[in-house]
């Protein structure tokens, strides 16, 4: 009776989100057909290749080719949820929304590969997939230092205060100076510093060289130099920080392809091309970028009003991810089959227990919530059946290099991550308590209600009394950072898109974002081995080895990674669903797509 009233409450939750949909379905058989439909179509999120992206060689040989022939001129319009917070200083802690327009990074990604060897699904992306931007080429010179020679003749936007100028080397060394405060008048580490916390100090060598110098000489100190931290490693010129007016658009300045012309706080934002951008189409080296000639990105609020807004014309794309769910991508696709979509990979809600009180501190009682989940039953019905209800560790199973997929498991660790109740209450007993207990969990608004109701009530059968508090989203990590939460928190610390060091940073002792609170010297003598590896081999091996480790130690319920959907009109074109329009890299990428004509 209880698996049945759970089975109710499952259903009924995605019946209401299918209420709130698009999608107007009516009956269990129309539900049934179009979900059939769709899955032939949608791309699954957890496959490298994207499934609407073919590698089939053309006339040319190339597999861009299918796009046509790149035109130039048009605008777009690009829908955000808000632009209530427009940063313009990298190193503030909003310094990097959206101010990746008109500035630019050292690296970027390498746009000419191939989609099938990887298809750019989210925030991160291995070295190996990554080029130059404004860095030419880089070598390591000893086991602590990079040289990095960045590319001559680019120049500043031609606007006050720097007027067209060129950049150089100490420009780069004066931003990483300010960032971590090691120099040219800056003393003291910005809020962003601690995304680059294995840089000692960075240093102009000559005009054109900057000289990387850290503090750990592992393999996968790369990934801080070549990888992109919100607004940390892009850059401003001095005279921007110098004449003082941080916060006045107009004085927004980079070496990027777009310059900001217009900005409505909370309505709308405007960049028109830079005609004396450096850069140009690696597809096709001929042609100088970007090659339209505007683009506007429109807040709307109201994600329906979206989806209206995109089947009209008014929005000719989406990529904010998270917006929106696999039920408007069902209605979109059945009713506007010509807009593009794809299912990107988002990361697993999870539930971080704080191990240093009771009755987290028994591991029993850890085991005891993972068996108590249905990840099968929620990835059938609260994602549509568009993942596989498999768990990860901190890691996305796309890191296949850094991580163990769950197929590779070993069966006992495969079995504590399976539903089992029964099991589940035997180890609450055996942990003294067999008639449960009571506990709360805090979480943000941007986790799924409806799913922390689904998993409430798994809870609840092996008598477990869970209360979900909802705090706002600053609050809540304010809250967690000053250590003043005492039972569960929901986090998505799992099945993560970024640097394996990054995910496996956030569960060592003496991580501001542990909020597990564990204090496990194995573990973090396992991430100083990670950070320490001298080749990139022995660094894989030691983060599946860190990786499995925090699964066997159940330092959160994790539920199973998600899906998120983004969707374009078919009049864009070079694109094929990457999702790259992060801070640092948005502009980069909106230079290389044109419109149809």
């Amino acid at each position: 009776m209880k698996k049945v009233v759970l089975c109710l409450v499952a259903f009924a939750v995605v019946a209401s989100l299918l209420l709130t949909s698009c999608s107007g379905s009516t009956t269990t058989s129309q539900s049934a057909e179009t979900s059939t439909t769709v899955k032939t179509t949608l791309a699954a999120p957890f496959t490298t290749p994207v499934t609407t992206q073919s590698s089939t060689t053309t006339e040319s040989g190339k597999w861009w080719s299918k796009f046509g022939t790149p035109q130039y001129g048009g605008s777009i319009n690009v829908y955000a949820q808000s632009l209530d917070t427009v940063g313009f200083d990298p190193i503030s802690f909003f310094g990097g929304m959206y101010s990746g327009y008109w500035r630019e990074t050292l690296f970027y990604y390498d746009w000419t590969l191939d989609r099938n060897i990887w298809s750019f699904p989210g925030g991160f992306s291995p070295p190996e997939y990554l080029k130059g931007l404004l860095a030419e080429k880089w070598e390591w010179t000893g086991p602590t230092t990079v040289q990095v020679k960045i590319r001559e003749g680019v120049k500043w936007q031609n606007k006050p205060p720097v007027n067209g100028r060129e950049l150089t080397a100490q420009d780069i060394q004066y931003n990483y100076d300010r960032t971590l405060g090691t120099g040219s008048g800056f003393t003291e580490p910005s809020p962003m510093a601690g995304m680059l916390s294995n840089i000692e100090r960075v240093v102009a060598v000559d005009k054109y060289t900057v000289e990387f110098r850290l503090k750990n000489s592992g393999a996968t100190s790369i990934f801080q130099i070549v990888t992109n931290g919100m607004g940390a490693t892009s850059f401003v010129p001095p005279e921007w920080v110098e004449q003082g007016d941080l916060t006045n658009w107009q004085y927004a300045v980079g070496t990027g392809p777009w310059i900001l012309s217009e900005l409505v706080i909370g309505n709308s934002m405007t960049l028109v091309r830079n005609g004396d951008y450096w850069g140009y189409d690696e597809r096709y080296p001929e042609n100088k970028l970007p090659y339209l000639d505007s683009i506007k990105i429109v807040a709307i609020p109201d994600t329906s009003t979206a989806i209206a807004s995109l089947r009209s014309g008014r929005i000719d794309l989406t990529v904010t991810a998270g917006a929106f769910t696999w039920q408007q991508a069902e209605a979109l696709l059945k009713t506007n089959p010509e807009i593009g979509q794809r299912l990107l990979p988002d990361p697993s809600t999870s539930i971080g227990f704080r191990v240093d009180k009771k009755p987290f501190d028994d591991i029993r009682v850890r085991k005891a919530m993972q068996m108590a989940i249905d990840r099968k039953a929620i990835a059938k019905t609260i994602y549509g059946g568009y993942v596989d209800g498999k768990p990860a560790g901190m890691m996305t199973p796309l890191l296949t290099d850094w991580t163990v997929p769950y197929d590779e498991w070993p069966e006992d660790l495969k079995a504590e991550y399976s539903y089992n109740p029964e099991k589940a209450k035997q180890l609450l007993k055996e942990a003294g308590y067999p008639d449960g207990f009571k506990t709360h969990v805090l979480m943000p608004p941007t986790i799924s209600s409806e799913l922390m109701q689904v998993v409430k009530a798994y809870f609840q059968e092996v008598g477990i009394d869970m209360e979900i508090r909802v705090m706002e989203q600053s609050a809540f990590q304010a809250y967690l950072a000053e250590g003043k939460h005492e039972q569960l928190t929901g986090d998505r610390f799992s099945g993560m898109i970024d640097t394996p060091t990054g995910c496996l940073q956030r569960r060592i002792s003496s991580s501001a974002e542990n909020y597990t609170r564990n204090n496990d010297p194995v573990f973090d003598e396992l991430y100083n081995r990670l950070i320490s590896a001298t080749t990139m081999e022995e660094a894989k091996n030691i983060s599946k080895e860190a990786d499995l480790y925090t699964l066997r130690q159940h330092w959160s319920v994790n539920i199973c990674p998600a899906c998120t959907p983004i969707f374009w009109r078919n009049t864009i074109k070079g694109y094929s669903g990457e999702f790259m329009f992060f801070p640092n890299t948005a502009g980069a990428t909106w230079a290389r797509l044109w419109l149809a004509k």
